[in-house]
């Protein structure tokens, strides 16, 4: 290991051709195409205001909700209720430079922001961070903090 402290980016590229890293950085590839195409999908629900299909994103054990200070963990059928009840769809929605990191063989971290169309005239910015783990043969929300920039002058 005393290579590794040098430095030197001949011992990273070594590092990176090992078998052992090869075996964990192929499956993440599809791992991350996926988590992609979910966010993308997920926009367009958004968007769309597609409850159901909103619902049926969030993993069916629960899902935690953190942001501005709380931290809660949610039940499908408090979910389902939030969505169904008290849920509106935004006027306009974009994620923002969204970044993935693969967790294990079986998980997604995302983070980026998100803009948020209230009205026509109204757009929140906040920030995301999302956990998506691998259930079924599908991706579904474990986690999910959304925060809203605070406005100018707080």
């Amino acid at each position: 290991m005393k290579f590794l402290r040098s430095g030197s980016i001949s011992a990273l590229a070594l590092l990176l051709q090992t078998p052992a890293y090869a075996q964990v950085a192929k499956p993440m590839a599809p791992l991350v195409a996926a988590a992609q195409k979910f966010m993308a999908t997920y926009a367009t629900d958004l968007l769309a205001g597609r409850r159901e299909a909103i619902i049926s994103r969030y993993d069916s054990r629960g899902s935690y909700r953190v942001g501005q200070g709380k931290k809660t963990f949610e039940t499908p059928e408090e979910t389902k209720k939030f969505y169904m009840e008290k849920w509106h769809p935004p006027v306009s929605f974009a994620w923002k430079d969204l970044s993935y990191e693969p967790v294990g063989l079986d998980g997604v971290v995302v983070t980026g922001t998100f803009e948020w169309g209230v009205s026509a005239d109204t757009r929140l910015t906040c920030s995301y961070t999302g956990l998506l783990l691998s259930q079924d043969g599908h991706l579904r929300i474990r986690l999910e903090d959304e925060s809203v920039a605070p406005s100018p002058g707080k």
